[in-house]
């Protein structure tokens, strides 16, 4: 016996617009977030390690896709959006100053890179 399968009724632009804009706006304040860990990682730097940090920024930041699907119905529609370029500028940031601070934790020194003394999330002095 065949059950019958409703058919889905396809989600309004509009539903899928609101979706979209919620989602980015989160995604803008996680940004800004991770963006101020690695600045405060970033500026405890000398200029030599900055401008490694700047180099392997321009090449993740060309390698990272600026089209996403941001939001994703019951129905599995997707709201597919082009994320804003400072959104992409501040998570290749981060990502560029965690790559640095990863090989730093394989002894993979790239330029003068030094660890910062206090916790970039809370401030306190981290011990050895």
């Amino acid at each position: 016996m065949k059950t019958k399968v409703k058919p889905t009724k396809k989600t309004p632009q509009h539903v899928l617009d609101r979706l979209a804009k919620d989602k980015l706006d989160e995604f803008m304040l996680a940004s800004g977030e991770l963006h101020a860990l690695a600045t405060k990682t970033y500026e405890a730097q000398d200029m030599e390690t900055r401008e490694a940090i700047e180099r392997i920024h321009d090449v993740v930041g060309a390698m990272f896709r600026k089209r996403f699907y941001v939001a994703k119905t019951r129905t599995g529609e997707r709201a597919i959006r082009d994320l804003p370029n400072e959104i992409h500028s501040k998570l290749t940031f981060y990502i560029a100053v965690e790559i640095v601070k990863d090989l730093g934790l394989m002894d993979i020194r790239v330029s003068n890179f030094k660890f910062t003394k206090d916790c970039a999330v809370c401030g306190k002095k981290v011990k050895k």
